[in-house]
């Protein structure tokens, strides 16, 4: 008699491709985060220099990285859930297919990523932060 655990194992989909998705997963997750701190260091570099040089443009320039950085921010989104929808479609099909291509991403997908809190709310944050400097100097 097996174990429950192994019987899941035994008769899931390709283990190995099951874990080369989780790590695209993963690194776009990664990406995401990395792509935020980015934000925050170049747009409090602006705002420190807008506020230091008491001139307002450096503080508009930083809605360029703000815009920039959330857009792909919202694309690494939308991929990641097109890579967690491979990975729940993967789990059902036989353990001998390799294929590790999503389907494609849209602009639709994109728009859908930015209305997440996870991008949304931080790049909001950052564009309120940058119009506060701009407007009070």
């Amino acid at each position: 008699m097996r174990h429950l655990a192994q019987v899941y194992v035994a008769d899931m989909a390709n283990p190995t491709r099951l874990q080369m998705i989780q790590a695209i997963i993963t690194r776009l997750a990664g990406n995401s985060g990395a792509l935020k701190g980015f934000a925050v260091t170049v747009v409090t570099a602006l705002l420190g220099v807008a506020i230091s040089t008491h001139k307002a443009s450096y503080a508009w320039l930083g809605t360029y990285p703000v815009v920039v950085l959330g857009l792909l921010d919202a694309y690494y989104l939308a991929l990641e859930r097109r890579y967690r929808d491979l990975y729940n479609n993967a789990v059902g099909e036989a353990d001998t297919a390799w294929g590790l291509r999503a389907e494609k991403t849209t602009i639709g997908d994109v728009v859908k990523a930015v209305g997440s809190p996870s991008v949304w709310a931080f790049y909001g944050a950052a564009v309120v932060a940058v119009v506060a400097v701009g407007v009070t100097i």
